[in-house]
């Protein structure tokens, strides 16, 4: 839970027992809790863009993945060939 403190509150909170839920809540400064915001934002942006990425590089992986075994078959392919002009020699 965030719970944004203004410095009077901070102030009474000093000034009295504090009860027990609050002991384990974290004090956040409102411009310390904006910045947190900021960055939460801006890291869900930029995981957005790096799985954006991922995916377009897997992609291509994909395709050269494909290409490769094409030009093998090709090489297969001309090989033979090859062979059956040296036998018709």
């Amino acid at each position: 839970m965030l719970q944004v403190l203004r410095k009077n509150d901070l102030k009474q909170i000093r000034s009295t027992h504090l009860p027990e839920d609050v002991k384990t809540t974290v004090l956040f400064l409102k411009q310390r809790s904006i910045a947190l915001h900021l960055r939460i934002r801006r890291l869900e942006a930029e995981n957005i863009a790096e799985r954006t990425n991922y995916k377009e590089l897997h992609r291509a992986q994909n395709r050269l993945e494909r290409a490769k075994h094409a030009k093998e078959a090709q090489i297969v392919h001309l090989g033979s060939k090859c062979e059956d002009l040296q036998m018709l020699k």
